[in-house]
């Protein structure tokens, strides 16, 4: 649990949850703090959120990195019964390659291109460091950010080399200076479903209509991978992050939130 003076309680199953709540509750108000808020690894560039719903009914199955506990139901009443109430909620959703979506790529700007040779191995360190940079403006003013720095982020990432050979993500950079303005990261999900893990941009007007092209661009290359299918991870059910939703149909199938209590 997380709260601003940065208190927190681990809890490893829905038996012990209500006795960890009820002292974390107590912690937080013996120290001065006005509310609570978890489930959250220390920030959100870790574990946080609780599965809420799953629509898919288990048929498909957990992704990397998704917070999906099989108790959740009985840790939803226990919050429930400790008084915790939804602050955040959060979806995925998932949505097929149709002919709409294999087009041109959406809003070409000829200020940025999409780099679709970047990988090579001695490249990966710098490539990290171009996408933590720019994360960190992109997700700044995010619910709950915190920064961290590059070692813990190349903790993060480091593991997915490997893969990213196989997946390398959609980059757009300006056509002036080569700047990273924009990345999508694609991981395997089923074997005719991709995952887009991350889609982010640099800040500004002149950038809009960048993260839907980079996904336009993921799904013509993927297609021609075989893959016909896509999910959005992870997303906050706000306007700005529900766009690429209804852009291409996707539909929700499974649903997290984020739980907080007042005092």
């Amino acid at each position: 649990m997380h709260n601003q003076n940065s208190i927190f309680f681990e809890c490893g199953s829905a038996s012990t949850l209500a006795e960890t709540l009820a002292a974390a509750c107590q912690k937080a108000k013996g120290s001065g703090n006005k509310s609570i808020i978890g489930p959250i690894n220390t920030n959100t560039w870790y574990r946080y959120r609780l599965l809420e719903r799953d629509f898919s009914e288990e048929s498909l199955p957990p992704f990397g990195a998704e917070p999906y506990d099989r108790d959740y139901k009985e840790q939803l009443e226990i919050l429930a019964e400790s008084r915790f109430t939804v602050a955040a909620r959060y979806h995925s959703s998932i949505f097929s390659f149709d002919s709409s979506a294999k087009g041109k790529p959406h809003a070409s700007n000829p200020n940025f291109f999409s780099d679709s040779n970047f990988y090579s191995d001695y490249l990966f360190q710098a490539l990290l460091a171009e996408i933590y940079a720019l994360s960190c403006l992109a997700f700044a003013d995010n619910y709950l950010y915190q920064a961290i720095s590059f070692d813990a982020f190349s903790k993060l990432y480091l593991p997915l080399e490997n893969i990213v050979k196989d997946f390398p993500p959609v980059l757009c950079r300006s056509q002036s200076s080569g700047e990273l303005l924009g990345y999508c990261l694609v991981l395997p999900y089923l074997k005719d479903t991709i995952l887009f893990k991350t889609i982010a941009r640099k800040p500004g007007a002149q950038f809009a209509g960048m993260g839907r092209a980079m996904v336009e661009e993921a799904i013509l290359r993927y297609s021609q991978k075989g893959y016909s299918k896509g999910v959005f991870a992870l997303y906050k059910d706000d306007g700005s992050s529900r766009y690429m939703q209804d852009c291409f149909g996707a539909r929700v199938f499974r649903s997290y939130a984020l739980f907080s209590r007042h005092f």
